[in-house]
């Protein structure tokens, strides 16, 4: 019997001992397959932590990285949003130049006419005229449009009634 011999157990046992032990890092063991090697180099009989730890707190090169990946994303995504878009000639937007009024739901029909029980355009197809056309609003307000007899056309609509449609203005008729 060696003169150490009689002394490790009493140094197993102690807390100072178990204390140098419990953190040191598994190393290759925790990758090794249950089953194979020694139970010394598979870490049993010692007190590893188990199961999901703390979360790791990323470095910061790993910040930096997944911050330039999302600017480089968010620039992906601006070029194609961009090349998305119409370019149109300078000095004229794309709602002018596909001659829309700005929000996509046409001109507003004024209260007079509102008030009068008109509507801003036909409902269905009549003579000389087809279903959903715009109907000339200055024609039924006072004053008229000087752009063409009642029943024809000018650029902002039909020049009928708004009301019933027929040849003649909303106002002094109804």
């Amino acid at each position: 019997m060696k003169p150490l011999d009689a002394l490790a157990p009493a140094a197993l046992a102690s807390r100072q001992f178990e204390a140098c032990l419990k953190y040191l890092p598994l190393g290759h063991a925790q990758h090794r397959e249950p089953g194979t090697g020694s139970a010394a180099a598979s870490g049993a009989g010692l007190s590893a932590p188990t199961g999901p730890g703390p979360a790791r707190k990323p470095t910061k090169g790993e910040r930096k990285r997944k911050m330039l990946q999302e600017a480089a994303e968010r620039a992906r995504a601006d070029e194609r949003a961009k090349a998305s878009r119409q370019q149109y000639p300078a000095g004229q937007s794309g709602a002018q130049q596909r001659g829309d009024k700005g929000s996509g739901k046409g001109g507003q029909v004024p209260r007079p006419i509102l008030a009068a029980g008109g509507v801003g355009k036909t409902p269905s197809a009549g003579p000389g005229y087809g279903a959903n056309e715009s109907i000339c609003f200055s024609f039924n307000l006072p004053g008229g449009c000087p752009g063409a007899p009642a029943g024809g056309r000018c650029g902002r609509g039909l020049h009928i009634c708004a009301k019933c449609f027929q040849q003649h203005p909303i106002t002094g008729n109804h």
